[in-house]
């Protein structure tokens, strides 16, 4: 039987409710957790065409970290269709069966949203037709809610929801699976990659039925 493969996906984006992508880290894994093939891209339409969307405290905190990443070629400076082409030539590339992501809603709508401002307004999709999406955070809800080991790990280290629930976050649940509570995550597209692909080959190894995601039609 051929190896299933899956691509997973992390976007980072600014600009609120019409969100634009300037990070998009990619890698490509078996079930096992083996990474065959990894991006980090820079979309250079919204990094250096919009720069006012990253006045925020939070991105000018950030942008030294790129800047320096893009001099080291830790990252590499892309056009947002460029980042497209590479992403669809992956899936025909690796026969991928399913793109996922920890919120993968918001990946798709971002990376719509941005084709669709870049593209002038035409009705753009970045993704095929037909692509089949695993959500992460979906997932690793039907796994990780009710298992008394992860709840009590969230008691013991006071990671909760507002509304009091443990807390289902990517950076809390790789605390959990590698038990260091004092782990942060980046927030950073290739960075959150990496932990994901963690989560993602637990719950695989669990071998238990549960909802995955979704198609695009």
């Amino acid at each position: 039987m051929k190896k299933k493969m899956y691509l997973l996906l992390d976007t980072e984006f600014c600009g609120g409710s019409t969100p634009l992508v300037y990070d998009m880290g990619m890698i490509v894994i078996d079930k096992k957790g083996k990474v065959h093939a990894k991006y980090s891209f820079i979309i250079n339409e919204i990094f250096y065409g919009l720069p006012e969307k990253f006045h925020t405290h939070y991105y000018r905190e950030k942008l030294p970290i790129y800047l320096e990443d893009l001099a080291l070629k830790k990252r590499t400076l892309v056009s947002f269709w460029t980042a497209r082409r590479v992403f669809v030539e992956l899936l025909k590339k690796w026969e991928i069966s399913a793109v996922i992501g920890f919120n993968i809603i918001a990946d798709v709508k971002a990376l719509n949203n941005t084709a669709e401002v870049l593209g002038n307004g035409s009705k753009l999709y970045f993704f095929p037709p037909n692509t089949e999406f695993y959500c992460l955070w979906n997932m690793s809800r039907q796994i990780y809610t009710n298992r008394y080991t992860f709840v009590k790990f969230c008691q013991d280290n006071n990671l909760f929801t507002n509304n009091g629930n443990p807390s289902l976050s990517a950076e809390n649940i790789y605390r959990y699976l590698t038990h260091n509570p004092n782990f942060k995550e980046n927030h950073t597209g290739l960075e959150d990659c990496m932990i994901e692909k963690e989560i993602f080959c637990h719950i695989m190894r669990q071998k238990k039925k549960i909802k995955k995601g979704f198609k695009r039609e």
